[in-house]
């Protein structure tokens, strides 16, 4: 039996299940003592009459407690089912009775049974600007049928051929809209994915039961749903040089960040439209898609350490905007050049003086190395110390890797990193030293180089 739903057929009897004898099982009573001198019977009855009887001369197994009703019984309607316990002393009992429909009969729709449609749409078609201007949906009207029931299910169709079963939507019935004329919709999307032409919609309806699901004619109409392609012109930077297609930016015009911009037309972009704006591609090292620099607008912040990670480096940026169809429009693509950082300061030592590097007047300490807050230092970002002079005794050159730093301040003097004299023993006395000191803004992918400080080491 399948659930009752509200106002629904009581018990209903799905159409598989009257296609063969009906299995009905029975509870086990108590008190249920049967043997060869006192039996036990167990009788169905459909409608009053009898069924079937068993009977018991040992202990009832669960496995036997069932009888199956013919197909023969099962005619269209409610039926009252019971059954009888009589126990070997001869105490007996009747069941309370249970309400069972069966129903074999499909719902009936008329000779022309179609979806009415619109007369703009009968006589245009349906087209995008319908679509749009309706809430990117067609609408119908089934026609009504007489035999209906709570729980009917109404399925419309869209297909490229008469006949076929693309399904675009479904609607179980009440018992107040079962059999009465029902307004459908056929989704904006549904109609483009069937692309353009002739098309043809029909309806069909199916009782609760499953009996064979009755089809409407199909009705066909012309379809130029397809919206004509749309050009988005590319994103520019307002800090940068060059065309609406390509440009080239220089770091030091953008130390407080840059702007992406995006067209303010409305006749290109309708207000409210969503966008969605790429700093690089997706998935490309540094991409990632900023907000707008206020509700509304289409002017987005690019943070000045999102343009830094990108010196040197040429990237892509686009924009897409969202269309009633779902789908997402992408702007021409716009590329974008980023000059290297420049301007990078020298750095200092303390140990250096006069021009001088002495390693016996550093002796056991530390030199410090340190620079003057540089173009878009920001507290985290790594910076390296080398070494680079004539290496002690072979005269050739040696260059000396000393260690990565995490800078700890983005304002003054800012630390890049420590050597001792051991580091300086690999060296020749009496000649230029160069201290080099770098920067990355890409995550340790590239460095930069800061102007040299070249002391002469001397003992």
């Amino acid at each position: 039996m399948l659930p009752d739903i509200p106002d629904g057929q009581p018990n209903l009897l799905p159409m598989s299940a009257t296609r063969e004898a009906l299995r009905v099982e029975f509870e086990m009573w108590k008190n249920s003592e049967p043997s060869p001198e006192f039996p036990e019977t167990l009788t169905l009855y459909w409608d009053g009459t009898w069924v079937d009887s068993i009977t018991w001369d040992s202990q009832v197994l669960p496995e036997e407690l069932y009888i199956l009703a013919p197909v023969e019984r099962m005619g269209d309607g409610q039926h009252t089912l019971n059954y009888h316990v009589v126990l070997g002393d001869g105490n007996d009992a009747t069941s309370h009775d249970l309400i069972v429909t069966v129903d074999k009969v499909p719902p009936t729709l008329p000779g022309m049974s179609f979806i009415t449609f619109p007369p703009e749409v009968i006589s245009a078609g349906v087209t995008d600007r319908y679509l749009k201007a309706n809430g990117d949906e067609l609408k119908g009207t089934t026609t009504a049928y007489e035999g209906g029931n709570a729980g009917d299910l109404l399925i419309w169709y869209w297909n490229e051929l008469p006949g076929g079963n693309n399904e675009v939507g479904r609607k179980t019935l009440s018992k107040a809209e079962a059999g009465q004329a029902q307004q459908i919709s056929i989704p904006g999307a549904a109609i483009r994915l069937a692309k353009d032409g002739t098309r043809f919609a029909y309806f069909s309806i199916q009782a609760r039961a499953l009996t064979p699901a009755q089809k409407g004619n199909d009705y066909p109409l012309t379809t130029k749903a397809t919206p004509a392609p749309r050009i988005l012109p590319p994103p520019t930077v307002k800090e940068a040089d060059g065309g609406s297609s390509g440009s080239t930016l220089r770091p030091i015009q953008a130390i407080s960040g840059a702007t992406l911009l995006v067209t303010e037309s409305e006749e290109t972009i309708e207000p409210g439209e969503t966008i969605k704006v790429y700093w690089g591609t997706p998935g490309s090292r540094g991409a990632f898609s900023p907000t707008p620099t206020a509700p509304g607008k289409r002017t987005y912040h690019i943070p000045a350490h999102r343009v830094a990670e990108q010196s040197g480096y040429t990237l892509t940026l686009y924009y897409e905007v969202l269309q009633r169809d779902g789908e997402w429009a992408p702007s021409d693509p716009h590329t974008l050049k980023v000059e290297a950082v420049s301007n990078m300061p020298t750095p200092s030592c303390d140990q250096v003086n006069g021009g001088q590097l002495s390693i016996k007047r550093l002796a056991d300490g530390t030199a410090k190395v340190s620079a003057q807050a540089w173009p878009f230092v920001t507290i985290g970002q790594e910076v390296k110390l080398e070494l680079y002079g004539l290496q002690r005794g072979s005269g050739g050159n040696l260059r000396r890797p000393i260690g990565t730093t995490t800078v700890t301040s983005n304002s003054g003097e800012v630390q890049i990193g420590t050597f001792t004299k051991a580091d300086l023993e690999y060296f020749t006395l009496n000649q230029p030293l160069e201290i080099l000191a770098y920067a990355t803004f890409d995550d340790s992918l590239t460095w930069q180089a800061f102007a040299a400080l070249i002391p002469l080491l001397v003992e």
